[in-house]
């Protein structure tokens, strides 16, 4: 009993300490859990942001493959990327232009929902360069009258193009200002390439960067916490802070806000903290965790990379105020002390009142267990008023039922397996033909007695002992050799492939080899196995037969000869021929 009441007052004691000891260490891990989980929502929201004008023109790229767009004629294209404006309300607008500058654009040049702005259709229908002439649009996307006329416009000699032209894929144009309507914009473009790889054209798909400020603004984080979002080289793109401005400047002059250049306090002493611990981050690859002060209030923040495959290397930072945990965390601990105090009294009294109404029934569980691990399994334990117990007993004689079942399973299992070796290990010592185990690198691995008996060996033991090397001594002429593993590479088994070799005593035989490779699920290589058949005795009665055959040929060929010479002399001009010969003085005729 004393012990019990010792650790429960040295238990709730150390409760209580740590809850004072460690609020510090809860409000980091509160701070880091929450920073972490603003990060993982932000750059999910963001990149599929990003991802709709890629996808956008991954689209436009698939109708110009069906047809549906030819660079050949980009008005065409106008109806087609009026739909695809309308689909897609992340976007501003979207257009091509071809290899030799001709340009169409249409939707809105800015975020659509945030100002009066009307979509505009602006087309530039000459080689090279040229006016590019604005229009209004009526409701079905045709052109209503022009609005204006800009000159000497060059669309393959703009960054966008170019951007595409280098990369030779999708990728993101640099973000620009769009001077009519003081807001960032980003362009998305892809090369389209047609047979042969030659370049007809580049698609592009504008978004406004306004959409992901808004979305910053919307995010329900901790009351302080604030979110920014900046290029690598420090100048703003997104700031869930409604007041911060990410352009300055009138008219002609209007110029992109360096993080570390803004009014806002927090983002300016978080930004020194990064040039202190960073120095440049023009190349974080991960996520750093950091703290400073303002205004004698301690401020946590985290910068992470914030990345999406195509070109986008921009930086995500988080920064929140000690303030927003502690004041719950004060309040939190200032219970436990109470919830400490009340719970110390409460589990002496209980522990007095109920350690000898516990004890009995884990005695019995405990003895039980004791003589079940002494290796008798027929222990049972009575059930108990206590449900926690009661539950451990009749969980304890479960566990004591399936034992006996598995032991019983496992003295059946292991009699089966007994079984099935016995079996393999009569039929591979028994069988007539030669079977054999062998290594990728040629080591023989297993052997019958039946393959030793067929090289001449006289046990299997002595041939394991005696082969290094499998092609050497097994088949032993490289032809062979190459074409096995000819057919073995390309099939992965072979049958009645038929070779001669040697004993080991010098006499030839002939042998037949079934074999194939065993691989692993990976397929990978692991081993060889084969069965060989002697079949000297059939391959000389095969070579003896062809040879009769040839013998019969040559017989009957001679016999055919005789034949006809028979009929060529007992022909009647044959006779004639010969008796005017035989008639003829020759030294009459000479003379």
């Amino acid at each position: 009993m004393v012990p019990f009441v010792l650790q429960t007052v040295a238990t709730v004691g150390l409760v209580a300490f740590l809850s004072f000891r460690h609020s510090q260490r809860a409000v980091n891990e509160l701070a880091a859990q929450l920073q972490d989980a603003i990060a993982k929502q932000v750059s999910v929201r963001v990149s599929n942001f990003l991802n709709t004008p890629h996808r956008v023109n991954a689209l436009n790229a698939n109708a110009a493959s069906l047809g549906l767009i030819s660079f050949d004629n980009i008005q065409a294209a106008r109806p087609f990327l009026w739909k695809q404006v309308n689909s897609f309300t992340d976007i501003g607008y979207s257009g091509l232009v071809d290899r030799e500058g001709r340009f169409l654009r249409i939707g809105w040049a800015t975020n659509r929902f945030a100002s009066a702005e009307e979509p505009q259709l602006a087309i530039q229908l000459k080689p090279g360069e040229g006016d590019l002439v604005y229009y209004g649009l009526e409701r079905s996307g045709n052109p209503a009258g022009v609005e204006k006329v800009r000159s000497n416009f060059s669309a393959i000699n703009s960054p966008l193009f170019k951007a595409a032209v280098a990369a030779r894929r999708p990728t993101w144009g640099p973000v620009t200002v769009n001077f009519g309507y003081d807001n960032l914009q980003l362009n998305a473009v892809a090369p389209y390439f047609g047979p042969g790889g030659k370049l007809l054209g580049v698609f592009n798909t504008q978004i406004s960067l306004d959409q992901i400020s808004e979305f910053l603004r919307s995010l329900k984080v901790s009351r302080n916490s604030k979110v920014y979002i900046f290029e690598r080289s420090g100048e703003l793109i997104a700031s869930s802070t409604a007041n911060q401005p990410l352009i300055t400047g009138k008219g002609d002059q209007l110029q992109r806000v360096f993080a570390s250049e803004s009014k806002d306090p927090m983002l300016k002493g978080a930004m020194n903290v990064l040039a202190t611990n960073l120095g440049e981050y023009s190349h974080l690859d991960m996520s750093h965790q950091y703290e400073f002060s303002l205004d004698g209030k301690r401020e946590m923040m985290r910068v992470s990379p914030l990345e999406d495959g195509k070109g986008l290397r921009w930086l995500l930072l988080v920064v929140t105020p000690e303030a927003d945990f502690m004041g719950q965390i004060e309040a939190n601990s200032r219970t436990t002390v109470l919830l400490c105090i009340g719970s110390l009294v409460f589990a002496v009294f209980l522990g007095v009142a109920s350690s000898q109404w516990v004890t009995n029934p884990i005695e019995k569980i405990s003895l039980a267990a004791r003589r079940l691990a002494g290796g008798d399994l027929n222990q049972t334990v009575d059930s108990s008023q206590i449900i926690e117990i009661n539950q451990l007993a009749r969980s304890f004689n479960d566990m004591t039922q399936q034992l006996q079942t598995s032991f019983a399973a496992l003295e059946q299992s292991n009699l089966d397996l007994t079984l099935a070796e016995e079996n393999f290990r009569s039929i591979f010592e028994n069988a007539q033909d030669g079977i054999f185990l062998s290594s990728t690198e040629g080591q023989l691995l297993r052997a019958n007695p039946a393959l030793a008996s067929i090289y001449g060996y006289h046990s299997a033991e002595a041939m394991l002992e005696s082969v290094q090397d499998v092609n050497a001594q097994f088949f032993q002429q490289p032809q062979v050799v190459a074409n096995l593993q000819q057919l073995l590479e390309r099939d992965g088994t072979v049958t009645d492939f038929v070779y001669q070799t040697n004993r080991t005593d010098g006499s030839s035989i002939w042998l037949e080899l079934d074999a194939r490779l065993v691989k692993d699920a990976a397929g990978r290589i692991l081993y060889l196995e084969g069965i060989a058949r002697d079949v000297t005795d059939r391959t000389l009665r095969e070579e003896a037969l062809e040879r009769q055959l040839r013998e019969l040929k040559i017989e009957i060929d001679q016999g055919k000869k005789e034949k006809d010479v028979e009929r060529l002399t007992s022909s009647t001009y044959f006779r004639e021929a010969k008796q005017q010969i035989d008639e003829l003085d020759l030294e009459s005729f000479w003379s």
